[in-house]
């Protein structure tokens, strides 16, 4: 990836040499790199939206695999803050109970 960056960089400022780095070449390099940050981003964001499901997926299976665990906790992301925070504090005293 870094190599096709450093290629296509290349390529334009030998197209602004070339052609006497008109006007409208300093927004056709802003426009380009405004793009691909966009499609950076949003590549970013898929790729931790994949992990982040999975890492939930797990953590649900070890839940249900846990003969202690409290089923409350499962899918605990996709419910309200002032939920979760509820949970959170039986939790904790729960755990300081024991």
């Amino acid at each position: 990836m870094s190599g096709l960056s450093i290629i296509v960089v290349i390529a334009l400022l030998l197209a602004g040499v070339l052609s006497g780095f008109p006007a409208h070449w300093q927004t056709i390099v802003y426009s380009l790199g405004a793009l691909v940050s966009l499609l950076l981003l949003f590549s970013i964001q898929h790729s931790t939206n994949r992990q982040t499901e999975a890492i939930l997926l797990k953590l649900d299976e070890l839940i249900k695999a846990t003969r202690d665990a409290s089923d409350d906790v499962i899918a605990v992301e996709e419910r309200d803050l002032h939920e979760q925070e509820r949970l959170h504090s039986r939790q904790h005293d729960r755990h300081q109970r024991h």
